[in-house]
């Protein structure tokens, strides 16, 4: 799939997650993990989406991002959610912890279990230098983890990501158009 097929893939599932937002049906941020798992499932029906998946750092560090796609023996992309559409969300924790996986490329880790036993497949997946980072956030229409550009500015100069940053953002409230805003761009 290329880039441009993948971008339009994303969007579409961001369109189906505000729809079950709007419907009044998301309420959580397990909700809106559940909605974008069944999004990307429909838009993507050959990867696996696997939800917090649990492996190690090569540095001990116990990771569980909340979904991983998987493509082959491939981790392809990595998601981390926030949801508080009344409030202002605490998001550097979680900008960090994508950092940190791509920090792990290269390194392979269990996140299949047998279901038969319920032990761990002894399959690995990698993440490599093509994986794509995702920061999910529905938030209030003011708050920075809503703003692709507030995203860098807590990063180091450089770009950490490589352009492989998606944000997702959904920004709830305030006047006009801000209360009905959602989009996946890039974060340069």
């Amino acid at each position: 799939m290329s880039w441009d097929e993948q971008s339009k893939a994303f969007q579409e599932c961001w369109k189906n997650v505000k729809a079950q937002y709007q419907a009044g049906f998301c309420v959580s941020e397990r909700g809106l993990q559940s909605d974008l798992v069944c999004a990307l499932r429909q838009s993507f029906p050959s990867r696996r989406v696997v939800v917090e998946p649990q492996w190690k750092s090569s540095d001990g560090k116990v990771c569980i991002p909340d979904l991983v796609m998987l493509n082959g023996d491939r981790i392809t992309d990595i998601f981390e959610l926030k949801y508080a559409p009344h409030w202002y969300v605490n998001f550097r924790g979680d900008i960090q912890k994508l950092s940190d996986y791509r920090n792990d490329k290269n390194a392979t880790f269990r996140v299949e279990i047998n279901p038969g036993t319920g032990t761990w497949k002894e399959g690995r997946y990698g993440v490599f230098e093509d994986t794509i980072y995702h920061f999910v956030a529905v938030a209030k229409f003011d708050s920075e983890a809503v703003f692709p550009e507030c995203l860098v500015r807590h990063e180091d100069e450089r770009d950490p990501f490589q352009g492989r940053l998606l944000h997702w953002y959904g920004r709830i409230g305030g006047d006009g158009e801000e209360s009905i805003k959602w989009k996946v761009t890039p974060v340069s």
